[in-house]
């Protein structure tokens, strides 16, 4: 179980309702975000900026194309693939937790995680790209987007393109 937590998410700037908000297009815990709509969260703006640039590669992605947005998340079930125990369970490995590109059974993880009758939510895992302190949650909204609070952190997104120097 999860406390109620605020987590971090950067989409682009032109994202404004709540579902252009929370909903990601593709990810390494789901494929379609029609039938798996889903989340990405991360624990601060760094691992949150890192995890959404990463995705331009060698070119380096303007952060004025882009906003932050605070999300709190109530307490929850969420998977712990952190936890060396969870991982087994799961029958998933720290190195392929790390593998870009996911492995599939990641996607189907997910699948199984999103039936009513699992009693999780989502997931929460170490950040690819802010290694090794980055945390991030993939959220399953089909059970969880009517209790999401959002917020938009545009003096702190700001302050935090002129500290990166990004």
């Amino acid at each position: 179980m999860m406390e109620g937590t605020w987590w971090y998410r950067v989409v682009a700037r032109h994202r404004r309702t709540r579902k252009e908000v929370l909903e990601s297009k593709w990810g390494r815990f789901h494929d379609d975000p029609e039938t798996e709509p889903t989340t990405y969260l991360a624990d601060s703006l760094l691992t949150a900026w890192r995890e959404v640039s990463a995705r331009f590669g060698e070119i380096p992605a303007d952060p004025g194309a882009f906003r932050a947005w605070r999300v709190m998340v109530p307490e929850m079930s969420l998977v712990d693939l952190r936890d060396p125990e969870e991982q087994a369970r799961h029958h998933v490995t720290r190195v392929e937790l790390f593998a870009d590109p996911p492995p599939p059974q990641y996607k189907a993880l997910a699948r199984r995680l999103r039936q009513r009758e699992s009693r999780y939510q989502g997931l929460i895992y170490s950040s690819v790209r802010n290694r090794p302190e980055g945390v991030c949650v993939v959220l399953f909204l089909e059970h969880v987007g009517e209790v999401i609070e959002l917020e938009p952190v545009d003096a702190e997104w700001a302050q935090f393109v002129i500290d990166a120097e990004l």
